[in-house]
């Protein structure tokens, strides 16, 4: 009898005075014919756990018919109910009873289990109880076995609470059957067996094994004494075909029953000994290269006979060799090579051994030749050209002439690639040859936007410019016809970039694309933008970028009319001397109004400025602005290396000791008494007996300068030009005050 449980919970129904949010349900099992849990005043828990989340002790009370309720709230609290032995099922009935907040108007309510499953609406009002029936789903239940219970789209922001219950099946459950078996007459046998699950860990399990006439048993019998979980009492003394069965049954721990389950029927067949006989032979099989066939025999015997495939060199068995693992009644084989294999099996027992026939297999290599797609190490898709035998390959000026990574051809078929000629091999060993063509594209380096007229050497693609598309991509094809030649993607070569938009042309509509930079694919690029927007790509700032644009529709062209390629950092500096770095290399030769040095030379009391044109990413350096605002410094794949450098790069914010670097501040190196370079800025660290403060020179030509004052009036003492003469109301420039050299901006 299977075994109905509720856990039926007093959950809400509390005096004001408890102050505890878990809450335990008082249950124990009934003698009633369904086998109910109820609740019983005053037992302690011993079926389910009840605990609250989100309620705070002695708030959230409310009284109705002069009983104090919890409020079923909608701040994300809940109820838990957590079983004590095993967990929530799938298909388990909750019933909720749901009180009203005592008001005259009506109010809708129903329960919320787990994040998102709503149950059935009710309406209380007044003083009104109701209740809501929910079967749980399997996505309800949390990993522990438990359930929570939300208040759901309740217009009762009082609604109370009142029972919660659950009913369900459980039955023990069997894991391993037993297994059916085939025996020679008065030959040893193994014993049948089963293992099998309770459905609560403090039940007991019992077993009872049956034995019957037919596999749907059909007159089951009791086996005495057949009480364990094995069965070993059957005998093989007379041919014939036995049946048995196990029936576990479960029962808690006031012997009560919780339920039965029977296991599989096993067939145990007794049989006089015989030697094998060969019923079916394998039969001869065809089939291309790498290409599975299946070869089987049916024999029978007493005992049962073992089987050992073979393979031989023709249908007479010549140098047949056992096949390793092949002792099955069937083999499973295929070729690489094309030819005609032999195989036949050897079927044995204690009383005899027969040979099958020999079959044949045949096999054929394939003619295929066709070649759909080459990808070469530099991740360019090349574009074939079937009719031509053609093959072109374009990379990045300056980088090395790629190689073949991989390739799409026909099944079977292999492709090789010796200097510019790249060959494909059929399975049938005939090939044939693709020119292959390599030139290097000189990156696109121009700042700002672009309009596209078809002359742009630095853009590639199989499918070409016109004047309404402008640059062109093709749908895709399930026959590879446009990507093979390349007419589903355009590759753009441009040097180091922050960013590269491209505009989609006017009257194009949007589609559906993949995004690669530098054969990397874009994931959260996947439409071309409506016609005359743009889709901006993220490109490496460090290196040159190749930017392929490839199809992902089956309909339609797309066109590219428009680009605007992001290569500069835009440096403003605050005052005409400002420390600076970058993580990009930066090219300042063409930079007018903005000069780069570095510090070539540090003594204890001078740094020596030397300027450079270019500077590789990280370096350090100071920059002087003699004209402008804001600069914008073009971005370069690499630079020069600047030599001896003492400035250091704070490319992100750098933490030093106090007192220990200098920073250039007001125009001259100080010692700095913070902790942390900013990012973006350059620092040098103070030589053993450096002084407070350097004075520094560019090149050796304007040299010793000790400090810079913004006015006249922040100077104090006796002024000299560099002639030596005094100077009474000294302008701005480079003068001798106090025997040092102080310039006044």
């Amino acid at each position: 009898m299977k075994k109905v449980f509720t856990l039926l919970t007093l959950l809400l129904c509390v005096v004001a005075s408890v102050n505890a949010r878990d809450i335990s349900c008082s249950a124990k099992v009934t003698t009633t014919e369904t086998g109910t849990f109820s609740n019983t005043t005053g037992e302690s828990a011993t079926n389910c756990t009840l605990k609250w989340s989100g309620l705070q002790a002695g708030t959230n009370v409310v009284t109705v018919n002069s009983v104090d309720y919890y409020k079923f709230g909608s701040d994300g609290a809940y109820v838990q109910l957590i079983l004590s032995s095993g967990s929530f099922q799938a298909g388990d009935e909750l019933t909720a009873t749901v009180t009203s907040n005592g008001g005259s108007n009506a109010k809708t309510v129903n329960i919320k289990i787990g994040p998102t499953n709503y149950s059935t609406t009710v309406s209380v009002k007044g003083t009104e109880t109701k209740n809501i029936i929910y079967t749980l789903k399997a996505e309800d239940i949390e990993s522990d076995g438990s359930i929570k219970i939300y208040r759901g789209n309740s217009s009762a922001s009082n609604l109370r609470g009142g029972v919660f219950s659950v009913t369900g099946t459980r039955n023990p459950s069997i894991t391993t059957q037993p297994v059916s078996a085939t025996y020679s007459t008065g030959a040893a046998s193994e014993a049948l067996s089963i293992v099998a699950a309770k459905a609560f860990d403090s039940s007991t399990l019992s077993y009872q094994w049956y034995s019957c006439t037919a596999s749907d048993k059909t007159g089951a019998a009791i086996i005495d004494g057949a009480t364990s979980a094995s069965y070993d009492g059957f005998s093989t003394a007379t041919p014939g075909t036995f049946y048995f069965y196990c029936e576990v049954t479960e029962t808690d721990s006031e012997s009560i029953l919780v339920g039965t389950v029977t296991s599989d029927v096993a067939t145990i067949t007794v049989s006089d000994a015989a030697a094998p006989t060969i019923s079916s032979q394998p039969a001869n099989a065809a089939e291309l290269c790498n290409v599975e066939a299946t070869f089987s025999v049916t024999a029978t015997g007493m005992p049962i006979p073992t089987y050992q495939w073979y393979s031989c060199d023709d249908a007479v068995k010549t140098n047949a060799t056992a096949i390793d693992g092949a002792t099955n009644t069937s083999y499973t084989v295929s070729k690489a090579v094309a030819g005609t294999y032999y195989f036949f099996v050897r079927v044995t027992n204690e009383n005899g051994t027969v040979d099958s026939d020999v079959a044949s297999f045949t096999v054929t290599a394939r003619t295929g030749k066709d070649l759909n797609q080459v990808v070469f190490s530099n991740n360019f898709d090349g574009f074939i050209n079937t009719d031509a035998k053609t093959i072109a390959v374009y990379y990045m000026e300056g980088e090395p002439v790629p190689t073949l990574t991989s390739y799409v051809a026909s099944e079977g078929a292999t492709a090789a690639l010796a200097g510019t000629t790249l060959t494909v091999t059929a399975e049938d060993a005939s090939t044939e040859e693709y020119e292959v063509t390599f030139t290097a594209v000189a990156p696109y380096t121009t700042t700002g936007d672009i309009t596209f007229d078809g002359t742009e050497t630095w853009i590639k693609s199989g499918y070409g410019f016109d004047d309404t598309k402008k640059w062109r991509f093709s749908k895709t094809d399930a026959d590879w016809s446009r990507e093979k030649d390349g007419r589903t993607r355009i590759y753009f070569f441009v040097g180091p970039a922050n960013s590269l938009s491209l505009t989609t042309t006017s009257g194009q509509t949007a589609r559906n694309i993949k995004v690669y930079v530098n054969g990397v694919l874009n994931g959260s690029i996947t439409k071309q933008a409506a016609a005359g927007s743009a889709i901006t790509i993220p490109c490496n700032t460090n290196a040159n970028n190749m930017v392929a644009i490839v199809s992902n529709q089956t309909g339609g062209d797309g066109g590219i009319s428009d680009a605007n390629l992001d290569n500069t950092v835009a440096i403003t500096p605050a005052k005409e001397y400002t420390s600076f770095s970058s993580d990009k290399a930066l090219d300042f030769s063409g930079v007018a109004g903005l000069e780069a040095y570095i510090v070539s030379t540090l003594t204890t009391t001078e740094a020596t400025l030397t300027k450079v044109t270019e500077a590789p990413a990280n370096t350090g350096l100071v920059l002087k602005k003699t004209s402008g605002t804001t600069f914008y410094v073009p971005i370069v794949a690499s630079a020069a290396s600047v030599g001896t450098n003492y400035l250091e790069a704070s490319v992100t914010a750098t933490t030093v000791s106090a007192n220990s670097t200098y920073v250039l501040s007001d125009g001259k190196f100080s010692t700095y008494t913070g902790t942390e370079i900013p990012a973006g800025k350059a620092y040098m660290n103070i030589p053993a007996g450096g002084a407070r403060n350097l004075s520094f020179s560019f090149g050796g030509e304007t040299t010793g300068v000790n400090d810079v004052r913004s006015k006249m009036e922040d100077v104090r003492g006796t002024v000299y030009d560099l002639q030596g003469r005094r100077v009474a109301q000294p302008t701005k420039g480079l003068y001798i005050v106090n025997g040092k050299k102080v310039i006044i901006k």
